[in-house]
């Protein structure tokens, strides 16, 4: 038994079935056992890999539509570049390395990674020792001044953000919660929720859909602060646009398993409601650019055209990685259209910037 399934029996036990969104909140940000607090989940020796760990293009690709908003915005003396859940800092570094030869645009950036992890702060300190970043745990950390725009990244961010489930069964709500069996052993129940009024129109039977109220508190505080300071903001996530249904899973060792399996030793993560995204933005009078898929987002900044160029100077066992690893970003079957692409933009300077990459 984990230390945070101890925990969690405990909790339970006193106070009764936890609805999802707090189990996934313990085990995955527990501050001793937590397991976005206790390791580096990335890679081939982690449990899942993320674009910038696939291909150095993603983040030169990302760098470059940052740099062209800069143009358009007037290039500004000052730049406020937040990303947000920025890993191990490698699409950072990619980013940074893509668009050094951009007159002006890195004398102008105040770089903000906003991070909780300790490990994952270590290597990015180390992966990024040769420029001016600083840390910040929360968003009222920034230290924003009205003397430059906000451009923020969230790549994979919002989708490890906890979620609440719920089941239609006769008309009525019913919500996912996590309870115990007579052996103490973690199982899965429905308890009644009362009206959801905010549920789509014409669900039958059986249906399931997700809320988290955490990432609506977190994008409207977010979209609040870009509204405010004017700038953009760019979310690349796996995610829908319509529709609902159970999409919470928990992977471990690049495979999926039970989400009750082995509590904070797995990656818990559900998909984006990019709806729910796009009406929080405008909601705060921010203009939204797609969603667009992942696959055709790269495509139109670049991405064969970059990957031709590179194996240019390739060994001929590169130029296969290389077409493998653009494969797996851009491919339908692959990354391409599960993720995807959402751009939202404030007024800065009386223009509206124009984003590349969504028409």
């Amino acid at each position: 038994m984990t230390k945070i399934q101890k925990l969690l029996v405990k909790k339970i036990k006193e106070n009764g079935p936890m609805d999802m969104g707090s189990y996934m909140e313990l085990c995955l940000t527990h501050p001793k056992y937590g397991y976005y607090k206790t390791r580096d989940p990335l890679g081939e020796q982690g449990d899942f890999i993320t674009s910038p760990e696939i291909s150095q293009i993603f983040g030169e690709l990302v760098g470059a539509f940052f740099a062209d908003l800069w143009i358009k915005a007037g290039q500004p003396d000052k730049v406020y570049l937040l990303e947000c859940g920025p890993g191990r800092g490698t699409l950072l570094q990619d980013f940074l390395r893509g668009t050094k030869h951009v007159p002006g645009f890195h004398d102008a950036l105040d770089i903000i990674l906003w991070e909780t992890n300790p490990v994952l702060i270590k290597k990015q300190k180390n992966l990024l020792e040769d420029y001016p970043v600083r840390w910040v745990e929360n968003l009222a950390d920034m230290g924003l001044e009205k003397d430059g725009p906000l451009f923020f990244l969230a790549n994979e961010f919002f989708d490890a953000l906890p979620v609440r489930q719920y089941k239609k069964i006769d008309g009525e709500w019913f919500e996912n919660c996590v309870s115990l069996d007579e052996d103490d052993n973690l199982v899965q129940t429905l308890i009644s929720s009362g009206r959801q009024d905010d549920m789509p129109a014409g669900l039958s039977d059986g249906a399931i859909c997700e809320k988290s109220p955490i990432r609506t508190r977190l994008a409207e505080k977010l979209f609040k602060i870009l509204n405010l300071q004017g700038g953009a903001g760019l979310i690349i996530d796996y995610g829908y646009e319509t529709g609902c249904g159970d999409t919470l899973q928990a992977v471990q060792g690049h495979k999926f398993v039970d989400i009750l399996h082995e509590p904070g030793e797995a990656d818990l993560t559900a998909h984006v409601n990019f709806r729910r995204l796009i009406q929080l933005a405008n909601s705060v009078e921010l203009q939204t650019h797609g969603c667009v898929s992942q696959g055709a987002f790269l495509k139109r900044l670049g991405l064969h055209e970059r990957a031709a160029s590179l194996k240019k100077a390739a060994s001929e066992t590169q130029k296969i990685q290389i077409g493998h690893t653009v494969e797996r970003l851009s491919a339908d079957e692959q990354m391409g259209r599960l993720f995807k692409v959402l751009c939202v933009t404030a007024e800065y300077n009386e223009r509206l910037l124009k984003p590349e990459g969504f028409r």
